[in-house]
Formats: C-alpha cells, sequence, structure tokens
C-alpha cells in the first residue's frame, strides 16, 4: 500500500481521482445491496435488511436519497412518532406494493431531491452583506448603529473590515 501523499499539487488530484472512483463504487455497492434488501423482504417478509442498510448510511452518503427509495419501492413508510422514530424510521405498510422492477430502474442516489447547485445555496454572509450595505446607504437608520452592525455581522462571520463605515444620523424618537 501506497503512502497517501498530499503534499503536492499532484498528490492531492491523486487523491481527489481516487475518492471519486471510490464514490461511484459504493454508489453501486450501496445500489446491490439495497436490491438484495428489498429481494429478502419480498421473499422473506423481513424489512430489517432494508432499515439496517438506511442505517449504516452516514450523513454524508444521501440518506434522505435512500430513504425516499426505501419508501417509493418497498412497504416502508416514514415513521412519524416523535418518540421512536430515532431508533425505528421507518414503519410496515402491508397495503402498499412491492415494486422490484421499480427498484431495479431507479439507483437509489436518484430517488431524493436533486442536490444543489453550488450557486442554488442560499449564502447569509453575502445576503447580510447586501443588508449591511443598503442599510448604510440610508440618512437615518432606525434600531440599529454601525456598532450593533458589526456585532450582528460578526455572528454572520464577516468581519467589522467588511463593515461599511458611514456614519449614519440615529432615527428621530418621537
Amino acid at each position: 500500500m501506497s503512502k497517501l501523499d498530499l503534499s503536492s499539487v499532484a498528490g492531492i488530484r491523486a487523491e481527489i481521482v481516487s475518492i471519486g472512483k471510490a464514490g461511484k463504487a459504493l454508489d453501486s455497492r450501496i445500489q446491490v445491496c439495497a436490491i438484495a434488501c428489498l429481494k429478502h423482504m419480498i421473499e422473506h417478509r423481513d424489512h430489517t435488511l432494508l432499515v439496517e442498510l438506511y442505517k449504516s448510511l452516514s450523513a454524508g452518503q444521501r440518506r434522505a436519497s435512500m430513504a425516499a427509495w426505501i419508501m417509493a419501492f418497498s412497504q416502508l413508510d416514514a415513521n412519524t412518532d416523535a418518540t421512536s422514530k430515532k431508533d425505528t424510521p421507518f414503519v410496515l405498510n402491508k397495503a402498499k406494493k412491492l415494486d422490484l422492477e421499480g427498484a431495479i430502474a431507479m439507483a437509489w442516489y436518484d430517488a431524493g431531491k436533486a442536490e444543489q447547485e453550488p450557486d442554488a445555496i442560499f449564502d447569509v454572509q453575502k445576503a447580510f452583506k447586501s443588508f449591511l450595505a443598503r442599510a448604510m446607504k440610508a440618512d437615518t437608520m432606525k434600531g440599529a448603529t454601525r456598532k450593533s452592525m458589526v456585532q450582528a455581522a460578526a455572528l454572520f462571520g464577516i468581519p467589522e473590515s467588511d463593515v461599511p463605515t458611514k456614519a449614519v444620523k440615529p432615527a428621530a424618537t418621537v
């Protein structure tokens, strides 16, 4: 086994390629296992393996997609009971139809909500900086001072140097 070298650009790029390949292989392994779990459920009326597979996924492995896939093709529904859903995320619904063909046709990672593109993710810092710029253009400001704006900006990880410095007169009180 070769030693991982992340001290160079070439080493980092090699690791990125390796991660990409491993991720695709893992997605495929999960799909094959999920199909096997569903077949087991059909043959033995035992849904525990599907639940175990779901629980085995780490937070970064699109658990919501797996949950959507499980609920779409098995007889499992989401457990909505607040006291038990952490330990028992799904409940059996015998009225639902099992759909092995559909499960085979759809990759588990495509079943959930599509991942957001980076530009679709709400950037709180960018929005707050825009707010600060608008507020600091005002001739008067009600309910805030530059000091309070600096404090609020700090809550969002924005340094004081990024808070506009225009002196603003407080709004008159009535």
